[in-house]
Protein backbone atom coordinates (compact mmCIF):
# COMPACT_ATOMS: atom_id res chain seq x y z
CA UNK A 1 0.00 0.00 0.00
CA UNK A 2 2.99 2.39 0.99
CA UNK A 3 4.36 1.39 -2.35
CA UNK A 4 1.53 2.27 -4.46
CA UNK A 5 1.04 5.55 -2.13
CA UNK A 6 4.87 6.53 -3.26
CA UNK A 7 4.28 5.76 -6.39
CA UNK A 8 1.20 8.37 -7.07
CA UNK A 9 2.68 10.61 -5.20
CA UNK A 10 5.64 10.29 -7.46
CA UNK A 11 3.88 10.19 -10.51
CA UNK A 12 1.54 13.72 -9.39
CA UNK A 13 5.35 15.28 -8.84
CA UNK A 14 6.25 14.22 -12.65
CA UNK A 15 2.85 15.61 -13.68
CA UNK A 16 3.12 19.02 -11.90
CA UNK A 17 6.59 19.16 -13.16
CA UNK A 18 5.84 18.38 -16.50
CA UNK A 19 2.68 21.25 -16.56
CA UNK A 20 4.94 23.78 -15.11
CA UNK A 21 7.68 23.33 -17.57
CA UNK A 22 5.45 23.44 -20.05
CA UNK A 23 4.30 26.70 -19.46
CA UNK A 24 7.51 27.90 -18.75
CA UNK A 25 8.98 26.98 -22.30
CA UNK A 26 9.40 29.62 -24.80
CA UNK A 27 6.57 30.45 -27.24
CA UNK A 28 5.99 28.73 -30.91
CA UNK A 29 7.28 29.90 -34.11
CA UNK A 30 4.26 28.99 -36.42
CA UNK A 31 4.22 29.17 -40.42
CA UNK A 32 1.89 32.34 -41.25
CA UNK A 33 2.57 32.20 -45.22
CA UNK A 34 2.06 35.40 -47.31
CA UNK A 35 1.76 38.11 -44.56
CA UNK A 36 0.61 41.23 -46.64
CA UNK A 37 -2.89 40.69 -45.83
CA UNK A 38 -2.39 40.66 -42.35
CA UNK A 39 -0.36 43.44 -41.63
CA UNK A 40 -2.33 46.57 -39.46
CA UNK A 41 0.67 48.80 -41.48
CA UNK A 42 2.15 48.14 -44.15
CA UNK A 43 4.48 51.15 -45.36
CA UNK A 44 5.15 51.74 -48.73
CA UNK A 45 8.77 51.22 -49.88
CA UNK A 46 10.91 54.35 -51.10
CA UNK A 47 11.52 53.40 -54.55
CA UNK A 48 15.49 54.34 -54.58
CA UNK A 49 17.09 56.24 -57.06
CA UNK A 50 19.89 53.98 -58.67
CA UNK A 51 16.92 51.23 -59.44
CA UNK A 52 14.79 54.19 -61.17
CA UNK A 53 17.67 55.31 -63.23
CA UNK A 54 18.59 51.74 -64.51
CA UNK A 55 14.36 51.30 -64.49
CA UNK A 56 14.45 48.03 -62.10
CA UNK A 57 10.99 47.08 -61.31
CA UNK A 58 9.19 43.65 -60.09
CA UNK A 59 8.24 42.09 -56.84
CA UNK A 60 10.58 41.47 -53.97
CA UNK A 61 9.85 38.70 -50.91
CA UNK A 62 11.48 39.51 -47.72
CA UNK A 63 11.28 36.88 -45.65
CA UNK A 64 10.00 38.11 -41.77
CA UNK A 65 9.66 37.02 -38.28
CA UNK A 66 6.94 38.55 -36.31
CA UNK A 67 6.95 38.44 -32.60
CA UNK A 68 4.56 38.24 -30.21
CA UNK A 69 3.49 41.40 -30.10
CA UNK A 70 3.11 42.30 -34.15
CA UNK A 71 6.49 43.81 -34.38
CA UNK A 72 8.93 42.14 -36.77
CA UNK A 73 12.09 41.45 -35.41
CA UNK A 74 13.92 40.07 -38.56
CA UNK A 75 13.42 40.62 -42.04
CA UNK A 76 15.57 39.61 -44.79
CA UNK A 77 14.73 39.71 -48.34
CA UNK A 78 15.08 36.91 -50.61
CA UNK A 79 14.32 37.42 -54.58
CA UNK A 80 14.18 40.09 -56.61
CA UNK A 81 16.56 42.65 -57.81
CA UNK A 82 19.52 43.41 -56.13
CA UNK A 83 18.64 47.22 -56.45
CA UNK A 84 15.43 46.98 -54.43
CA UNK A 85 15.87 44.65 -51.79
CA UNK A 86 17.10 46.95 -49.46
CA UNK A 87 14.26 49.66 -49.88
CA UNK A 88 11.66 46.59 -49.23
CA UNK A 89 13.67 44.90 -46.05
CA UNK A 90 13.54 48.87 -44.94
CA UNK A 91 9.69 48.94 -45.53
CA UNK A 92 9.08 45.20 -44.10
CA UNK A 93 11.37 46.34 -40.34
CA UNK A 94 7.96 49.03 -40.11
CA UNK A 95 5.28 46.26 -40.49
CA UNK A 96 2.87 46.12 -38.00
CA UNK A 97 0.47 43.03 -37.25
CA UNK A 98 -1.82 42.05 -34.19
CA UNK A 99 -0.38 39.35 -31.91
CA UNK A 100 -1.03 35.58 -32.96
CA UNK A 101 -2.77 33.29 -30.53
CA UNK A 102 -2.43 29.95 -30.50
CA UNK A 103 -3.87 27.56 -27.79
CA UNK A 104 -4.42 31.16 -25.89
CA UNK A 105 -0.85 32.22 -26.47
CA UNK A 106 0.85 34.99 -28.03
CA UNK A 107 3.17 33.24 -30.49
CA UNK A 108 6.19 34.33 -33.26
CA UNK A 109 5.20 33.94 -36.70
CA UNK A 110 7.47 33.26 -39.57
CA UNK A 111 6.07 34.89 -43.34
CA UNK A 112 6.97 36.44 -46.27
CA UNK A 113 5.57 40.03 -47.36
CA UNK A 114 5.63 40.47 -51.03
CA UNK A 115 6.63 44.70 -52.29
CA UNK A 116 5.94 45.34 -55.46
CA UNK A 117 7.76 48.19 -57.19
CA UNK A 118 6.22 49.65 -60.77
CA UNK A 119 7.43 52.75 -62.18
CA UNK A 120 4.20 55.58 -61.43
CA UNK A 121 4.35 55.79 -65.47
CA UNK A 122 4.33 51.91 -65.74
CA UNK A 123 0.73 52.25 -63.75
CA UNK A 124 -0.98 54.92 -65.41
CA UNK A 125 -0.26 52.90 -68.82
CA UNK A 126 -1.42 49.85 -67.50
CA UNK A 127 -4.58 51.92 -65.82
CA UNK A 128 -4.84 53.70 -69.68
CA UNK A 129 -4.77 50.53 -71.64
CA UNK A 130 -7.72 49.05 -69.10
CA UNK A 131 -9.89 52.22 -68.92
CA UNK A 132 -9.51 52.19 -72.95
CA UNK A 133 -10.50 48.23 -73.31
CA UNK A 134 -13.00 48.38 -70.70
CA UNK A 135 -15.09 49.77 -73.44
CA UNK A 136 -13.49 48.43 -76.64
CA UNK A 137 -10.55 46.91 -77.42
CA UNK A 138 -8.80 48.78 -80.59
CA UNK A 139 -5.19 46.45 -80.56
CA UNK A 140 -3.78 43.68 -79.05
CA UNK A 141 -0.35 45.64 -78.05
CA UNK A 142 -1.15 47.75 -75.30
CA UNK A 143 -2.53 44.40 -73.42
CA UNK A 144 0.41 42.91 -74.47
CA UNK A 145 2.88 45.34 -72.62
CA UNK A 146 0.40 45.70 -69.72
CA UNK A 147 1.03 42.46 -69.44
CA UNK A 148 4.44 42.01 -69.36
CA UNK A 149 4.98 44.84 -66.89
CA UNK A 150 2.81 42.79 -64.58
CA UNK A 151 4.82 39.26 -65.36
CA UNK A 152 7.12 39.71 -61.99
CA UNK A 153 4.67 40.87 -60.16
CA UNK A 154 1.15 39.50 -60.52
CA UNK A 155 1.49 36.51 -63.06
CA UNK A 156 -2.11 35.69 -62.86
CA UNK A 157 -3.12 38.87 -64.02
CA UNK A 158 -0.66 39.13 -66.59
CA UNK A 159 -1.79 36.10 -67.91
CA UNK A 160 -5.09 36.92 -68.35
CA UNK A 161 -4.77 39.78 -70.00
CA UNK A 162 -2.43 37.74 -72.52
CA UNK A 163 -5.56 35.79 -72.95
CA UNK A 164 -7.48 38.18 -73.45
CA UNK A 165 -5.03 39.88 -76.28
CA UNK A 166 -4.45 36.67 -78.04
CA UNK A 167 -8.42 36.45 -78.07
CA UNK A 168 -8.38 39.23 -79.57
CA UNK A 169 -5.94 38.54 -82.46
CA UNK A 170 -7.90 35.12 -82.96
CA UNK A 171 -11.08 36.64 -83.74
CA UNK A 172 -11.15 40.50 -83.63
CA UNK A 173 -14.71 40.79 -83.70
CA UNK A 174 -16.11 38.60 -81.14
CA UNK A 175 -13.28 39.73 -78.75
CA UNK A 176 -12.86 43.29 -79.14
CA UNK A 177 -15.54 43.52 -76.64
CA UNK A 178 -14.40 41.89 -73.15
CA UNK A 179 -15.81 44.37 -70.65
CA UNK A 180 -16.42 42.22 -68.36
CA UNK A 181 -13.18 40.33 -68.52
CA UNK A 182 -11.19 43.95 -68.46
CA UNK A 183 -13.53 45.34 -65.72
CA UNK A 184 -12.38 42.32 -63.35
CA UNK A 185 -8.78 42.67 -63.93
CA UNK A 186 -9.17 46.51 -62.81
CA UNK A 187 -11.17 45.65 -59.44
CA UNK A 188 -7.84 43.25 -58.70
CA UNK A 189 -5.34 45.34 -59.25
CA UNK A 190 -7.35 48.29 -57.77
CA UNK A 191 -7.71 45.60 -54.40
CA UNK A 192 -4.03 44.78 -54.58
CA UNK A 193 -3.06 48.18 -54.58
CA UNK A 194 -5.69 49.41 -52.18
CA UNK A 195 -2.69 49.84 -49.48
CA UNK A 196 -0.44 51.56 -51.72
CA UNK A 197 -1.65 54.71 -52.13
CA UNK A 198 1.22 56.06 -54.48
CA UNK A 199 0.95 52.77 -57.17
CA UNK A 200 -3.15 53.07 -56.59
CA UNK A 201 -3.30 57.24 -56.98
CA UNK A 202 -1.27 56.37 -60.44
CA UNK A 203 -2.99 53.78 -61.55
CA UNK A 204 -6.54 55.25 -61.10
CA UNK A 205 -4.88 58.47 -62.78
CA UNK A 206 -4.28 56.55 -66.10
CA UNK A 207 -7.46 54.25 -65.92
CA UNK A 208 -10.00 57.65 -65.72
CA UNK A 209 -7.60 59.08 -68.56
CA UNK A 210 -8.76 55.66 -70.55
CA UNK A 211 -12.38 56.37 -69.26
CA UNK A 212 -12.19 59.51 -71.32
CA UNK A 213 -10.67 58.92 -74.32
CA UNK A 214 -12.90 55.57 -74.31
CA UNK A 215 -16.11 58.03 -73.43
CA UNK A 216 -15.40 61.10 -74.69
CA UNK A 217 -18.62 61.54 -76.75
CA UNK A 218 -20.94 60.88 -73.82
CA UNK A 219 -21.24 63.92 -72.05
CA UNK A 220 -22.18 62.42 -68.76
CA UNK A 221 -19.39 59.82 -68.69
CA UNK A 222 -16.96 62.83 -69.48
CA UNK A 223 -18.03 64.86 -66.80
CA UNK A 224 -17.69 62.47 -63.97
CA UNK A 225 -14.56 61.26 -64.96
CA UNK A 226 -13.22 65.04 -65.30
CA UNK A 227 -14.65 65.37 -61.31
CA UNK A 228 -12.49 62.17 -60.92
CA UNK A 229 -8.76 64.01 -62.21
CA UNK A 230 -9.79 67.11 -60.30
CA UNK A 231 -10.34 64.95 -57.03
CA UNK A 232 -6.74 63.20 -57.85
CA UNK A 233 -4.91 66.43 -58.20
CA UNK A 234 -6.41 67.20 -55.03
CA UNK A 235 -5.34 64.00 -53.73
CA UNK A 236 -2.08 63.62 -55.12
CA UNK A 237 0.21 61.61 -52.53
CA UNK A 238 3.47 63.30 -52.03
CA UNK A 239 6.83 60.92 -51.41
CA UNK A 240 10.20 60.44 -52.74
CA UNK A 241 10.52 64.29 -52.39
CA UNK A 242 7.89 64.56 -55.07
CA UNK A 243 4.93 67.11 -54.79
CA UNK A 244 2.05 67.27 -57.41
CA UNK A 245 3.81 70.37 -59.25
CA UNK A 246 7.13 68.62 -60.11
CA UNK A 247 5.04 66.62 -62.46
CA UNK A 248 5.79 67.38 -65.99
CA UNK A 249 2.19 66.89 -66.68
CA UNK A 250 0.29 68.73 -63.38
CA UNK A 251 -0.86 71.49 -65.16
CA UNK A 252 -2.97 69.60 -67.97
CA UNK A 253 -4.39 67.33 -65.30
CA UNK A 254 -5.30 70.36 -63.49
CA UNK A 255 -6.69 72.39 -66.55
CA UNK A 256 -9.14 68.90 -67.18
CA UNK A 257 -10.30 69.13 -63.48
CA UNK A 258 -11.16 72.70 -63.91
CA UNK A 259 -13.32 71.75 -66.91
CA UNK A 260 -15.33 69.02 -65.00
CA UNK A 261 -18.17 71.42 -63.70
CA UNK A 262 -18.64 72.93 -67.72
CA UNK A 263 -23.29 72.33 -68.21
CA UNK A 264 -21.96 71.33 -71.71
CA UNK A 265 -18.90 70.39 -74.18
CA UNK A 266 -18.31 71.81 -77.09
CA UNK A 267 -16.57 70.01 -79.90
CA UNK A 268 -13.91 72.40 -79.72
CA UNK A 269 -13.62 71.39 -75.73
CA UNK A 270 -13.56 67.90 -76.84
CA UNK A 271 -10.81 68.75 -78.87
CA UNK A 272 -8.92 69.98 -76.24
CA UNK A 273 -9.96 67.07 -73.66
CA UNK A 274 -8.93 65.33 -75.92
CA UNK A 275 -5.24 66.61 -76.58
CA UNK A 276 -4.80 67.27 -72.77
CA UNK A 277 -5.54 63.68 -71.57
CA UNK A 278 -2.61 62.54 -74.22
CA UNK A 279 -0.11 64.35 -72.09
CA UNK A 280 -0.82 63.09 -68.99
Amino acid sequence: MRVKYLFFSFLILILAFTNAFAQKAPPKVVSGGILNEKAITLPEPAYPAAARAVRAFGAVNVQVTVNENGDVISAAAVSGHPLLRAAAVQAARQAKFAPTTVDGQNVKVFGILIFTFIFPEQWQDIGQVLGDSEVEIETENGLLRASEILANVYPEISQSLKTIAENYVKDEEIARFQTSAVSDIIIQLQTRNANRQRDLWHFELGLTAGRIKANYFDENILRSNLQKLKELADSYPASDNRTLESESWAEYLIELGEMAHRQFYSRKDKSKIKRLVDYL
